[in-house]
């Protein structure tokens, strides 16, 4: 749109219309994503597994886990 209407003298790239189009299409498929890839995994895996960390130790978090 800019160098169509630049002889005119259009110097922004301001589109409302494409970009309340682009965000209304991404909002939602984003939103399902972040649904369907990362919290209904991750509460699935947080049912099955029952204990709170998935190793026998935390290793290097040990040390701040129980500080008081």
């Amino acid at each position: 749109m800019c160098g169509k209407f630049r002889v005119r003298g259009k110097t922004t790239i301001l589109g409302p219309g494409p970009i309340t189009a682009y965000t209304g299409f991404a909002a939602p498929v984003l939103a399902f994503i972040a649904f369907v890839c990362i919290l209904i995994p991750e509460n699935i895996i947080k049912r099955t597994t029952g204990d709170r960390y998935a190793f026998d130790s935390a290793g290097y978090f040990e040390r701040f886990l129980n500080q008081e």
